[in-house]
């Protein structure tokens, strides 16, 4: 669970699926308003990892994905 202070957005990431032979996973999630729970469409999600930025807007359900990602810890924003 996240919450950005001001912009009163919730993301709610959905567990990783894992490859056991592969060291990826797919990282995606869903970003709703925290007050009515409506789907925020067009959000632009950053994900940062080894220095790396990737980069994804939310659908028209609020959700975002990212593939192939290495297994171990990233930044969200």
């Amino acid at each position: 669970q996240f919450v950005e202070k001001g912009n009163r957005i919730l993301i709610v990431p959905v567990r990783p699926v894992v490859s056991p032979s592969v060291p990826h996973q797919t990282l995606r999630g869903n970003i709703v308003d925290l007050d009515s729970k409506i789907p925020l469409i067009g959000v632009n999600v950053i994900l940062r990892t080894n220095g790396v930025q990737f980069g994804a807007i939310t659908d028209t359900y609020g959700n975002f994905r990212f593939d192939n990602v290495q297994v171990g810890r990233h930044d969200l924003s």
